[in-house]
């Protein structure tokens, strides 16, 4: 890290140390001297101009060229190149288009975006090293002479010439305008970005001064006056100069400038382009572009480009650098090793990854402990990038503070979690252990056992899956952990739980898997609880569907509301799923919440997206909305819960289950006559199924006074318009609006 001084009012004033580079007047103050930590003796001086404000290193001999830093360009690949940074000042002049010259490309990300994204044809002049590699790597037209020199191009005028964040690396700043002004077409525009004078400031925060001071690296920093002085100076009779506080955007041009807007706007181009990048062979350039893709999309909430990021950017990150975002602890352990030393195998950006995966991982509700893990690791990772690199680590040094910020938070919300007991802390008995589930289809159960006797609706499930050659793991959730267990229903070669209630089903689950480990070694598990009553004739059909399924998460139905998830009463994981370490957090992290709406919360709406999005994993939901009625995804007030307003739907189209809660409270007040014909046309064992909901009578009444199941001769009519929605299409229910049929109570559509 740097030490930062400013000079106090009572400082000497320093005569004649040296000329001002900017307008070549003698004498200034001293207004910051910046040195290492750990070499206090090595020190930047930095002057202020009585004349023209820029502020200009005292002794130039200190300055050294990126030449002198070997391998630089992959740190510059990996998180140095700002590349919004760098078009913003050009796509500021509107729709453009043309040839553009770009002096001091450095790896040449701007003249490749340019010709890529098709702007016109483009040339980038870079004398250092990676300029060199950026031509390799990208296959840009770079040459290492400056313009007079390079023969290839010289006497080619350019519709823009561009030199972004160069200005304040030379030492005649006069000479290189002119210089690069000569590849300028009599209409042409030229564009700089340069460090503002204004950032030496005491009320600049330090990660922002050290990065436009740049220790060893600037020559000066030029106040806005006087870069439009030198520009006319140089024989511009139209400039215009942003002055950000922080950078400086000048176009000079010989014609009058268009319209000028400063602030990137382009970012879906630049999300694709990045995309693009991220398929890169050379993987400090592909993890470079997906670092980037997945930070801006974050950054702006973009979040359907931090998901297409994320997943690619892990992939990357694991298989060429071994930096898995599920287990950070041990890239922060790297930190320590000789191979930290470099970028070529411990990226720059290692630091600033795991933080915006552990951004990521917050956006997607994955486990507090999985967030706060990956918040720690960046601090480690970052304070060693700016231990090693502190000449190059800006993007560390910029982020330290979202880190730390991130892991205070979490683990503020972890410490409130731990008054809160894990799932396997609450007692559990394995009453018989299961045979051997290596590579067997298993079915784990969890049901309500308040007389220590299964549910009807839980021994068909039992009989259902084991005619289909499942291994059944049944686990009963009794008030009393040494309540006397009615086997009635289980198999002799079933396994057999036994669990103090609390947390629900998903926390019944989780403990299962602690404590029965070889679960973990099964081809597929189906989760499944008795909240519902079935199977009718179609569960083979299903099950051939599960088994033929390449996906590693299936799940029956899905909903909107509150959000889009899938439901939790029968999901299934299979393939990948249960060999991924992602998976395994997710089930250790599982607390036994006393609330279920705070189960469903943190567990049930959360599942799918942190199945998809942060392991990875291939997703079907079997009976989807979008399957049953296509276009529903773009229907906002989708917000219904299909198991008990598309009951009907759902049976028809193949699902062999109903909902207890439906038949038992009809929550919803819908109309449910009919439903005994329709189940046993169904293949539903109605016998069964009035045993169930008797047995709910019994441990769960209603409150009903007038009978179980509630009639309603009319449903809710906002639902009722919904479901006409959703059977027409936005379309047709658009046409039908222009029509103006007239209905009773009718609400407006947007």
């Amino acid at each position: 890290m740097y030490n930062i001084a400013f000079a106090g009012s009572s400082e000497a004033r320093v005569v004649k140390a040296a000329a001002c580079p900017v307008c070549g007047v003698m004498g200034s103050d001293l207004s910051l001297s910046v040195c290492l930590d750990n070499a206090p003796e090595i020190s930047v001086n930095l002057l202020r101009c009585d004349s023209c404000g820029s502020h200009y290193v005292a002794d130039p001999d200190v300055i050294k060229s990126y030449n002198e830093f070997s391998g630089y360009w992959h740190r510059y690949v990996q998180n140095g190149a700002g590349i919004t940074a760098m078009l913003d000042p050009l796509f500021a002049l509107g729709d453009i288009k043309g040839s553009l010259l770009d002096v001091g490309c450095g790896f040449g990300f701007v003249p490749h975006y340019w010709s890529t994204m098709g702007y016109g044809r483009s040339v980038g002049l870079e004398a250092s090293e990676y300029g060199q590699v950026g031509r390799e790597k990208l296959g840009t037209e770079i040459y290492s002479e400056y313009y007079s020199e390079a023969k290839t191009i010289h006497g080619e005028r350019f519709d823009f010439v561009f030199s972004s964040e160069v200005l304040e690396h030379v030492s005649d700043p006069a000479g290189f305008i002119k210089e690069i002004s000569a590849a300028l077409s009599d209409s042409g525009v030229l564009v700089l970005t340069t460090p503002s004078s204004r950032a030496v400031d005491r009320g600049t925060d330090a990660p922002t001064l050290i990065a436009a001071v740049s220790p060893f690296l600037h020559y000066f920093l030029i106040s806005a006056d006087a870069l439009k002085s030198l520009l006319q100076r140089c024989g511009y009779e139209h400039v215009q100069v942003h002055d950000d506080g922080i950078r400086l955007f000048a176009w000079a041009s010989k014609k009058p400038l268009p319209r000028i807007s400063v602030g990137f706007v382009k970012w879906t181009e630049y999300f694709s382009y990045l995309a693009t990048l991220g398929d890169h062979e050379d993987p400090h350039v592909s993890s470079g572009a997906l670092y980037r893709l997945l930070k801006d999309a974050i950054n702006t909430g973009q979040f359907a480009w931090a998901d297409r990021a994320y997943l690619q950017f892990h992939k990357v990150a694991k298989g060429k650098f071994d930096i898995d975002f599920d287990d950070p602890e041990r890239t922060a352990e790297r930190c320590s090793s000789p191979e930290a030393l470099d970028c070529k195998t411990f990226p720059a950006w290692a630091g600033c990854g795991l933080l915006f995966a552990g951004r990521y991982k917050e956006e997607c509700r994955a486990p507090s402990e999985s967030v706060l893990s990956l918040a720690k690791s960046a601090l480690v990772c970052m304070a060693h990038e700016v231990r090693v690199g502190a000449a190059f680590a800006q993007e560390a040094i910029y982020f330290t503070p979202m880190a730390a910020k991130l892991a205070d938070r979490f683990q503020a919300d972890l410490e409130s979690r731990q008054a809160i007991k894990t799932a396997a802390q609450l007692p559990l008995k394995v009453v018989r252990q299961p045979v051997s589930l290596v590579d067997r289809d298993v079915c784990l159960i969890v049901g309500y056992a308040p007389d220590g006797k299964l549910t009807p609706a839980a021994k068909g499930l039992i009989e259902a899956f084991s005619r289909e050659d499942f291994d059944c793991v049944v686990c009963y959730v009794v008030p009393n952990i040494d309540i006397n267990i009615d086997l009635d229903g289980v198999k002799e070669s079933n396994g057999v739980i036994v669990r103090l209630n609390g947390g629900y089903d998903f926390a019944a689950w989780a403990a299962a898997l602690e404590r029965v480990p070889a679960l973990w070694a099964a081809r597929r598990i189906v989760f499944i609880n008795d909240s519902i009553i079935g199977p009718g004739s179609t569960f083979p059909a299903m099950i051939d569907k599960i088994r033929q399924s390449s996906a590693d998460y299936l799940a029956l139905v899905d909903s909107n509301e509150p959000v889009h998830h899938a439901q939790s009463f029968f999901f299934v994981l299979q393939n990948d799923a249960l060999q991924s370490l992602a998976v395994k957090q997710f089930w250790s992290s599982v607390r036994s919440f006393e609330d279920k709406q705070a189960v469903i919360d943190s567990y049930e709406l959360k599942m799918l997206a942190y199945f998809q999005k942060i392991a990875g994993l291939r997703i079907k939901i079997l009976y989807s909305l979008e399957s049953l009625f296509p276009g529903a995804a773009a229907i906002e007030e989708m917000q219904l819960n299909p198991t008990h307003e598309l009951w009907e739907t759902l049976l028809h189209n193949g699902f062999p289950f109903v909902k207890a809660e439906l038949l038992h409270r009809n929550p919803m007040g819908l109309r449910l006559r009919h439903w005994q014909p329709l189940l046993s046309a169904k293949g539903f064992d109605i016998a069964r199924v009035e045993a169930h909901l008797k047995e709910m009578d019994r441990v769960r009444p209603t409150l009903t006074s007038t009978g179980r199941v509630v009639i309603s001769e009319d449903a809710p009519v906002r639902r009722r318009w919904i479901l006409l929605k959703l059977l027409l299409g936005n379309k047709l229910f658009a046409k039908l609006r222009a029509w103006r049929v007239e209905f009773a109570n009718v609400p407006k559509w947007r």
